[in-house]
């Protein structure tokens, strides 16, 4: 049993090999740093059957590969909340291969305040949004090994020992679209791929330098009460299974590309090949909506410089709205399959590609699906709506389906 009244918690940096298991931990503490548990760079690890209560913070396993979480009993103290400052639950930062399973996430006392809360809070996070040596750009030639990007002057090497430094090239656009590599080197404007192209890119592609924040997760059984946020890939992911989870008044599952290209930034968080199967999402107190979103946020500038969502299989999940319907840092309850962006893009790029809605079931929302345009080629199959206002948002604008969007009863 850990008693942290008067500590700081567990901190075990870049720690191979770990165990944590059947204990018991109790934190008071108001402030928000340090957390708990601070395990960043954790390798080939186990933290299951735990019990944890606390008033603020989070757990850290950021940069971490090789891990399982599970069945592990989170307790936050509503009554000790913060008026601000960041708590919620995990939060798994530039990882691979984790398993999040089996855990209760819940709060007791007082309901967390949403208003106060209002961005953040997750419960289940990966959030990694700029890692080191990102980069984008159009590509001037290619081979079947590398890639030369216009106009760049590289004096470091890209790929780093830090985990959470850029390791990968993507092609979001033109020829060879839908295609990642590592990266082998660099040099001042060319990359070296780990992996041949399948389809070699030319002039007409654009790619981006990044490092997926969730790559190759299974996010499965876990049960969220009461919690601010629910299960968030705020900043990209790749091979991600969100699977039976259930998750009640608290928020919902968001899944969100990022695209934040400056001269100064080449960021964009790409969400490629997500799987959310089974999962029960259940507004009943109207605090905050429920939801599945899938969404590519666009900042400046405000052309689409290419494909940031892809692969999406959305099957067999329930929500249920509140009534009146609730609305947060997500305006509303039901299905998201858009773009979020303070403008109109100026360009009929797609940003969400190919997307599938299958015998998913929604209740008493206002809007069932919520769609846009640059989110192309999607297929809803199947759909339950039961005292559903309107089908889509597509209805509501007295449009055409967003760029082709395929309905199948």
């Amino acid at each position: 049993r850990f008693d942290l009244s008067v500590a700081w918690g567990l901190r075990w940096g870049h720690v191979d090999r770990f165990v944590i298991r059947d204990s018991a931990f109790e934190s008071h503490a108001r402030n928000n740093w340090p957390w708990q548990w601070h395990c960043n760079g954790a390798t080939h690890f186990a933290v299951n059957r735990n019990k944890v209560t606390y008033a603020a913070g989070r757990f850290g396993f950021s940069d971490s590969d090789h891990g399982i979480l599970e069945y592990n009993h989170f307790i936050r103290l509503g009554d000790e909340q913060m008026d601000k400052g960041e708590s919620g639950g995990f939060n798994i930062d530039y990882a691979a291969d984790i398993v999040v399973m089996g855990n209760h996430m819940e709060v007791q006392g007082r309901n967390i305040d949403p208003l106060v809360n209002n961005n953040q809070g997750e419960t289940i996070l990966s959030q990694g949004g700029n890692p080191d040596n990102q980069d984008a750009g159009s590509v001037v030639r290619a081979t079947a090994g590398s890639l030369t990007v216009a106009g760049k002057n590289w004096h470091y090497q890209i790929r780093t020992a830090s985990l959470s430094a850029s390791d990968e090239v993507a092609i979001i656009a033109g020829r060879g679209a839908g295609q990642w590599r590592y990266i082998k080197e660099n040099s001042a404007n060319t990359l070296k791929v780990t992996r041949p192209w399948t389809v070699i890119p030319d002039q007409t592609s654009y790619c981006v330098i990044m490092r997926w924040s969730a790559k190759d997760w299974l996010v499965k059984g876990n049960e969220l009460e009461g919690n601010n946020r629910g299960i968030w890939f705020y900043c990209g992911d790749h091979d991600v299974a969100i699977v039976g989870n259930q998750l009640t008044n608290s928020d919902g599952i968001y899944v969100r590309s990022d695209q934040r290209i400056t001269d100064q930034l080449g960021r964009f968080n790409l969400s490629w090949n997500t799987l959310i199967e089974g999962n029960r999402v259940v507004n009943k107190n109207g605090l905050r909506p429920a939801y599945v979103n899938a969404t590519l946020a666009l900042m400046a500038p405000y052309d689409l410089k290419g494909i940031g969502t892809i692969g999406l299989e959305v099957r067999r999940n329930y929500v249920e709205a509140h009534t009146p319907n609730s609305a947060g840092f997500i305006q509303g309850e039901g299905y998201w399959n858009s773009l979020a962006s303070k403008k109109p893009p100026g360009n009929n790029q797609p940003g969400i590609l190919g997307s599938i809605f299958e015998a998913n079931e929604v209740r008493n929302a206002d809007i069932a699906y919520h769609l846009s345009a640059n989110s192309a080629q999607k297929i809803i199959k199947g759909a339950i709506n039961k005292s559903v206002k309107n089908f889509s948002s597509d209805e509501l604008q007295l449009a055409k389906p967003s760029d082709q969007t395929v309905v199948i009863k």
